[in-house]
Formats: structure tokens, C-alpha cells, sequence
């Protein structure tokens, strides 16, 4: 695809207007408020209640609850698992594994995984965790997340997001105590 300054037809109206280096940058830049966006939703959810086991049980039978009341509306929106599972972002098939562009896309994926991560990690340790026990923490209750997510959506089904609530929130309070 052209740039609209090599076509010579660059409008306002068009999206890559604004966006030169084309779909990669695009997709780059969404990552990264989608990112922003949910590490501030998840700060915002989980500020409710400063005990992690529930806050996080909580946060996973809300997304249950949305993932069942969205399942009618086919939602486009994709877990940020679907957007770097793929070297291209979602798209296929794969491209050259040099692509320079799938670079800006993965590591556009790690920001914002880093961004909820982030959130997880600073609720665990105001919650009573160790900042070594946070981080390896946030790392698992934001691939179990991530998972649930995707089942949910692909069985239009909360089940998977309820069931890692309750034992992902039964395990922090085990690990808590230990």
C-alpha cells in the first residue's frame, strides 16, 4: 500500500494522512492507548478494595459479566494477546521475521502488557506483597487474564474469567499467608 504522499492524494479525510509509515503504525499507536487505557482501568477497579485476592476476583466476574452482555454485539475489541500473538499484529500470514514494522508492533504489545502489569504489581505490593512476589504475581494473573479473555469470548461464555477469579483469588490469599 502507498503512502498518500507518493500518490499525491493525501486528505484530511484520510487515516494514513496522519499516520506516513502506514497500517503497522497504525496498529503500533492503538496498541499503545489500548494499553494506557486499561492499566488505568484496571488502577480504577482495583482501587476499590485494597485486599488483591478480592480485588482481583472482583475485576475477573466484572469482565465476566461484560464478556456475556457484549457476547450479542460481536465485539471487535481483541484481548492485547490476539494483537502480539502475531508478529504482524493480527494479521496473516506472517511476515519476514526482519520486518522492521513487526518490531514497532511487538514491542508496542510489550509496552502495554507492561502498562497492566504495572497496575497489578503496585496493587499486590499495597496490598502486602513483596515487590519479588508482585512481579512474578502480576505476570501470572496477566496471562491467566489474557486466557480467560480469550476463551470467554471464543466460548461467548464469563466461565473461564469466573473460574480464574475464584482460584487465582483463593491462591493470593494462600500465597499471602505463606
Amino acid at each position: 500500500m502507498s503512502s498518500p504522499n507518493e500518490t499525491g492524494r493525501s486528505t484530511q479525510n484520510n487515516l494514513l494522512h496522519y499516520f506516513l509509515e502506514g497500517n503497522e503504525h497504525i496498529s503500533a499507536e492503538s496498541i499503545e492507548q489500548a494499553g494506557e487505557s486499561i492499566s488505568e482501568c484496571l488502577r480504577i477497579n482495583l482501587s476499590h478494595n485494597t485486599d488483591p485476592a478480592h480485588s482481583f476476583r472482583h475485576l475477573a466476574y466484572t469482565l465476566a459479566q461484560l464478556t456475556e452482555q457484549n457476547n450479542s454485539h460481536k465485539s471487535s475489541e481483541q484481548p492485547a494477546a490476539r494483537q502480539g500473538l502475531s508478529p504482524q499484529g493480527g494479521h496473516y500470514p506472517p511476515p519476514d521475521v526482519e520486518n522492521p514494522d513487526c518490531d514497532k508492533i511487538n514491542l508496542a504489545c510489550r509496552g502495554a502488557f507492561a502498562l497492566i502489569q504495572l497496575a497489578f504489581d503496585d496493587h499486590l505490593i499495597e496490598g502486602g506483597f513483596s515487590p519479588d512476589q508482585a512481579s512474578r504475581l502480576s505476570t501470572l494473573l496477566t496471562a491467566s487474564l489474557e486466557g480467560a479473555i480469550l476463551l470467554s469470548r471464543t466460548f461467548q461464555s464469563g466461565e473461564p474469567l469466573r473460574l480464574i477469579g475464584d482460584q487465582l483469588s483463593e491462591f493470593l490469599l494462600l500465597t499471602k499467608e505463606s
